[in-house]
């Protein structure tokens, strides 16, 4: 992340030397909150008007009623503070905690955002019947680290009850898990998974070589792609979660975001950066790729497809592009539209380095000054399922059930999409468009926290015409590691019509 630094200079002999640090914010806020504790020692509540302007995010309120006594923002009002900081902390709690143990962190909504500063970490102490804060500004994904730390925290003041506090929140991402057998110890705002066993959380990973990870390191990122529950049309979101792992638990937090604003907005900023510094500008955008990215921005010669920066893989630099690109759309008409509007989305197969695999990619390309920049993600390719499940459907209706069940049973498919169908009374399988010898068997014979899956399932698809997205574990004899995938299922005249692929998931 970025941070404040300080730096020395000097000039000497046609040379510049300097020497610098960073700011440490956490240590300035809680520093801050000490000093204003001193000068109210001193001049009582008279002191708030001397409180410097740089102070960050600042405020005193009455630690009874959470009332605003002082805010380094005038505008601000009680029940501004009060929503923001409800969003997550239920506030009685809130000021039990603080009463008991003097000061905690907490994080949330800025009551005055801004691009790239959405929310506030602030340092509380409790003192002499007020509760004095101060804070700074930081990014969503900050916040999302933020929250981890804070329920590290709260395990280390609260013990086991703070499995409790932090899943009577709300408006978060929060959970804490036991990493050896993925059962859920606490789930901000879903009470109903505290004590599920969801498997193997990083799939393939060696649980041990994560470990060592965790030893040298402050956290991982894992980006997974999502769906929301029950939709009507189907909607491709992604949520980025931050783990961390602290006396045996795995403390993660998270935030949703979309991946198509996401891409643009890094182009966006890459044009910017261009406008600033020219060509300069490639070499600091592929200088990026020391900072770990799963949306990044590239650059490339309109007419040539030529790479001339890549904020992820700086050996790519120098190679032309189009192939990949080409293999699914046309390039010619392509660069007519980029020439005719602010910029288009093209979509194609690409080698994701960090899966292991071809995935689907839907990149974001605009261009400006003669060069191309554009911005990615992989997807899930829902729309095909979807089309997948339709055509299993159609061919139903044309043909009735036993014909239906004979032709999927004979498909044989050695790709990873193909259709099954189910029973919606038990989930037996009554047919399998890849492995017929599964027909009879429960569809989630197998998979971890089968009951609660199945009990989704059954919520979601009431209706003949529901459509619902699950994902589940399910232990592979042949890798001897959990698998999880992905299912999509509807329900069509007492039989559910399903296909699955596997969960994508990237770290960073």
């Amino acid at each position: 992340m970025y941070n404040v630094k300080h730096a020395w200079l000097s000039l000497y002999d046609g040379y510049i030397f300097g020497s610098g640090y960073y700011e440490d914010p956490d240590q300035a806020a809680s520093e801050n909150v000490e000093t204003m504790i001193r000068m109210y020692d001193t001049d009582g509540t008279g002191s708030y008007a001397d409180i410097p302007a740089g102070y960050g995010v600042s405020f005193v309120l009455d630690a009874e009623t959470l009332d605003i006594v002082y805010h380094s923002d005038s505008g601000v009002t009680d029940s501004d503070i009060k929503d923001a900081m409800d969003i997550n902390w239920n506030l009685d709690t809130l000021s039990d905690i603080l009463a008991r143990h003097g000061n905690l962190w907490v994080s949330y909504p800025s009551l005055v955002p801004e691009p790239g500063s959405e929310y506030v970490r602030a340092y509380l102490e409790a003192y002499d019947g007020h509760i004095f804060g101060s804070g700074y500004k930081i990014t969503t994904d900050a916040r999302t680290q933020s929250l981890a730390s804070e329920a590290v925290q709260l395990y280390e003041m609260e013990g086991e009850n703070a499995y409790s506090i932090i899943t009577s929140m709300d408006g978060t991402l929060q959970v804490i898990m036991n990493p050896d057998d993925g059962t859920i110890l606490a789930f901000a705002g879903a009470p109903h998974l505290v004590g599920v066993s969801i498997g193997n959380l990083f799939f393939e990973r060696d649980l041990q070589m994560l470990k060592e990870y965790f030893a040298t390191k402050p956290g991982i990122w894992m980006d997974n792609i999502f769906v929301g529950p029950q939709p009507v049309n189907i909607e491709e979101l992604r949520r980025s979660s931050w783990l961390v792992m602290h006396d045996g638990q795995l403390f993660t937090a998270g935030h949703v975001y979309s991946p198509e604003s996401v891409a643009i907005k890094t182009v966006d900023s890459a044009i910017a950066l261009y406008k600033i510094h020219g060509k300069e500008a490639f070499d600091r955008i592929t200088w990026q790729s020391v900072i770990p990215r799963i949306i990044y921005p590239f650059v490339v010669d309109t007419q040539t497809w030529e790479l001339l920066a890549h904020a992820a893989v700086p050996e790519r630099v120098g190679v032309c592009c189009a192939a990949p690109i080409a293999a699914s759309n046309n390039l010619t008409a392509a660069t007519i539209s980029l020439e005719q509007s602010p910029g288009i989305w093209l979509e194609y197969s690409f080698y994701n380095r960090v899966s292991e695999k071809y995935e689907h990619k839907r990149t974001w390309l605009s261009s400006y000054d003669g060069y191309t920049f554009a911005a990615g993600y992989s997807y899930g390719n829902f729309e095909q399922l979807t089309r997948i499940i339709q055509d299993a459907i159609d061919m139903y209706d044309a043909k009735g059930p036993d014909a239906t069940f004979e032709d999927i049973n004979a498909m044989r498919a050695d790709n990873t999409n193909y259709t099954v169908i189910l029973d919606y009374e038990n989930l037996d399988i009554v047919a399998h468009g890849q492995n017929p010898s599964r027909v009879g068997t429960n569809f989630l014979a197998g998979v971890t926290s089968a009951s609660a899956v199945a009990d989704d399932i059954k919520a979601d698809l009431s209706s003949d015409g529901d459509i619902t997205i699950v994902n589940y574990n399910v232990f592979s004899t042949q890798t001897g590691s959990y698998l999880t995938q992905t299912v999509l299922l509807k329900l069509h005249d007492g039989y559910i019509f399903a296909t699955e692929q596997p969960f994508v998931v990237y770290t960073r």
